[in-house]
């Protein structure tokens, strides 16, 4: 998954239309010039100009992915209700809905552990606000290991 910016020529008084051959991948502005999109799989982006004077012309601009997996798990989360870094959220999850994540105490019990996880865990088990105390995570993208390391509760 990436963000990249689209550009076409702008022509005075000529209007844009941008559209991709997918639907998980989105474009910010389909009416700007220079548009970012977020693209998620192999996806081709046309773009349509029209002048003033009517005439069209297209053009298309094909993004090939490759899975590098640019997931960041945080290092300090603190679930203490303030509206403020409440859950553990790990930056570009979204695009990979596969996943598993699985929390270790340092003795390596077993805490927390979600197949399919999607940003929500408010640092809540069995009803009680988890220990202040320094975490092990392990994420797994699409079946492999993609990230591990530590993580401190903070409240």
């Amino acid at each position: 998954m990436s963000d990249i910016q689209l550009n076409a020529a702008s022509v005075p008084g000529a209007t844009i239309l941008w559209s991709s051959s997918l639907a998980t991948s989105t474009i910010d502005n389909v009416f700007g010039f220079a548009p970012i999109a977020r693209v998620l799989d192999n996806t081709t982006f046309t773009a349509v100009i029209t002048t003033g004077a009517g005439c069209t012309a297209s053009g298309t601009v094909n993004v090939t992915v490759v899975d590098d997996y640019k997931v960041t798990p945080p290092i300090l989360f603190s679930p203490n209700g303030d509206g403020v870094n409440d859950k553990m959220v790990i930056a570009n999850l979204d695009a990979y809905p596969l996943n598993s994540l699985v929390i270790l105490d340092k003795k390596g019990k077993l805490v927390y552990q979600a197949t399919n996880y999607a940003n929500g865990w408010n640092g809540i088990i069995a009803g009680k606000p988890i220990a202040v105390d320094t975490y092990f995570y392990i994420l797994t993208v699409n079946g492999k290991v993609e990230k591990h390391g530590s993580i401190t509760v903070a409240y």
